[in-house]
């Protein structure tokens, strides 16, 4: 069922494009559908129209570092991970899947960086706590004292979080009209751990 509406939407904005063919959201959108349909490198070439026509928009930052870091373009990757995250620091996604880049290469260190600060961004989402966990344990392994007992107490922290204080206003939740895909392994000198990011829906927070 899904499949067959990636194929309708990739129909739908391949249309859209012959009239209008710099158009991003629709450049985006045909990208997400050529991805689904196993076509990652249509959907390159649709990201990277979107950033020519606008590289000033977050999500199409976003969605091309996501794919580049998914096909093993690391550091272009990184590229358009810190490019989103510099035109919207709240976006909770970018700061899990730069973190998740970052666990790849082996910087664990930048990746609990990058967990910790979408976890402080948004401390419901559980993904960004599983995966800041997930790094913590690696970091807690793969450490010398006295970083392996900071790591330990962190790691505690995050576990067994205090309360939250209520939030004075309501947060609007939208979803976005794509997906968020990625795939990152952690690892370190005597553990590893498998953090699966998607496919799910982005939950964009305003």
């Amino acid at each position: 069922l899904f499949v067959a509406a990636a194929a309708m939407l990739l129909e739908h904005f391949t249309g859209a494009l012959e009239s209008y063919p710099k158009y991003g959201p629709a450049l985006l959108g045909r990208g997400l559908s050529r991805d689904r349909l196993g076509d990652p490198y249509g959907a390159l070439a649709d990201y990277d129209a979107a950033v020519e026509q606008d590289a000033g928009i977050a999500e199409r930052r976003y969605s091309r570092g996501v794919l580049r870091a998914r096909l093993g373009r690391n550091r272009e990757a990184r590229e358009d991970l810190d490019a989103a995250i510099a035109l919207d620091p709240r976006d909770v996604d970018a700061w899990v899947h730069r973190g998740a880049l970052s666990a790849v290469e082996g910087d664990v260190a930048g990746a609990v960086r990058d967990f910790d600060r979408a976890v402080e961004i948004e401390p419901g989402d559980v993904r960004a706590r599983g995966c800041l966990e997930d790094a913590l344990e690696v970091a807690v392994e793969a450490s010398t004292e006295p970083d392996r007992s900071a790591y330990a107490a962190h790691l505690r922290d995050v576990r067994h979080p205090r309360p939250a204080a209520p939030s004075a206003a309501p947060t609007r939740i939208e979803v976005a009209p794509w997906l968020a895909w990625s795939i990152a392994a952690l690892g370190a000198a005597s553990a590893a751990t498998l953090v699966l990011l998607g496919p799910a829906y982005r939950l964009v927070r305003r």
